[in-house]
Parts: C-alpha cells; structure tokens; sequence
C-alpha cells in the first residue's frame, strides 16, 4: 500500500519543523493547528479553516496527522492506556504480549482497518521483520470503543463488526451514548491533542480498555442523526469546535 503521508505530503518535516520554530507550545506529534495561523484570529474562522483542512484539502490532513508510531507516542503522552506495541524483531517483541500481533503494513495507516494484518509472532518475523506491530487483543474481537471529541463536546460510540476480527470492516453497527459527555482533560492535554479527535479502544478479558488508534478526522458508520442532532447541535460539529476555539485561545506566531 502507497503510504499515503510521502503520496500527498513529501515536504511533511520540513513543514511541522516551521511550524515549530514559529509556535514553540506546539507539540509535532500532533500540529493539529498548522494551517490556521494565517487566517483570522476568530473562533469562527478557526472552526471552518480547521474543518477545511481536516476533511476537504488531503495534503494539510496528511502533514498534520500523525503516523502510527507517533500516534501509539502520543496517546501514551495523553495517559491513554495504550496497547503494547513494538517493531518486530527489536527486543521488545520478544514479550509474551507478542504472541499474536497486529501488523500496520503502512505507517500512515489505512482506511477502515485495510493496513492491518493479524498473525503470530513466527509468522510477522518471517513477512514483516521491522514493522510496527501491537499486541493482538482476543477478547476485542469485532468490538471496540470509540471516544468522539468534537469541541467542548465528547461521546462514547460502541462499534461493531460481523464475520470481522476489525470492529470497523463489514457490515455492523455503531451504538451511540445517549448523552454527550462530559470531558475535562485538563488544558495541557486539550492543547496537545486539539479540538477534533477519536480514540478507539478494545477491552481485554477483564474488561480494561487499551487505546490502539488516535484519529484525526473521525467518523463513524450508521451515525444516528437525531443522536447526533442531541450532542452536537444544529449546526454540527462547527458549533462546539467554535465554542472550543472561544475557550483554547490559540498563541500567536512569531515571525519568521
């Protein structure tokens, strides 16, 4: 698989390098706000540049979101339990956790689980010496949990899979909380992850939740629309991302 970051966005480092220099808050494993220094230094415009560049313009989405290793770096920086992960072959692999992995055969990642590959330890040091790789979860077959923040909002979506080990391929559903929720992660946590982003977790056997993919332009299938309608408002996600960009300010840029 074409790895989708080098297809639309070769002069990536060099970009989120400037972007460093310019704003020294910002963390690179998730410049989340790249592209919005230049526009208005309104809620509103920060909210539709930001939708813009997040969904509609590929070579902004692909520079700002992070890779899969950085995104395992940055759920762990949030306090996310994160799933053992490694590269196959390094010393860690050689856990028990590694029994059975899941492979990312892209760095980037693809669309709804089409970069993964599920085997055993033998059989990911024969066809994939060197990839990134977590520890497969049994008891998450078909299941995971999705944590949806859009704003000053969030909601937790059960999402489920048939005939899948992958809760997001096939046919399946998508249940929704019936009830936004509350989500006070501290400022520092919110100004490193921004103000649009989804977390997906699987449970193990004893019920604990390890968060194995941070998503940057998150959606969902079968999006229930009157839930949707509850949590978001009447103007979707624009109206908690401006009331976000009310509240998290962001910093002004130095000069070049």
């Amino acid at each position: 698989m074409t790895d989708l970051i080098l297809k639309y966005a070769p002069e990536r480092a060099e970009l989120r390098e400037r972007h460093r220099l310019r704003v020294p808050e910002r963390d690179l494993l998730n410049p989340w706000d790249i592209y919005l220094h230049d526009c208005e230094r309104t809620p509103e415009a920060w909210a539709d540049s930001f939708m813009a560049a997040h969904y509609f313009q590929l070579p902004p989405r692909f520079v700002m979101t992070p890779n899969r290793e950085e995104a395992f770096a940055l759920m762990q920086k949030a306090s996310f339990p994160v799933v053992p992960n490694a590269r196959v072959g390094s010393p860690a692999f050689q856990a028990k956790a590694f029994d059975e992995v899941v492979v990312y055969t892209s760095d980037y990642g693809g669309h709804v689980g089409m970069d993964k590959e599920r085997c055993t330890r033998e059989e990911a040091e024969c066809d994939w010496s060197g990839a990134l790789c977590s520890a497969f979860i049994a008891a998450g077959v078909g299941v995971s949990y999705r944590l949806l923040k859009v704003g000053t909002v969030s909601v937790f979506i059960r999402m489920t899979s048939e005939g899948d080990w992958r809760s997001n391929v096939g046919a399946g559903q998508a249940e929704w909380h019936p009830e936004p929720l509350a989500a006070d992660l501290g400022e520092a946590t919110e100004t490193l992850l921004g103000p649009l982003w989804a977390v997906d977790f699987v449970a193990d056997a004893a019920g604990e939740l390890w968060a194995v993919d941070f998503n940057t332009t998150p959606g969902v299938k079968s999006m229930d629309a009157a839930l949707s309608f509850r949590a978001f408002g009447a103007d979707g996600l624009y109206g908690p991302l401006r009331e976000w960009f009310a509240r998290y300010l962001l910093p002004l840029p130095l000069q070049n």
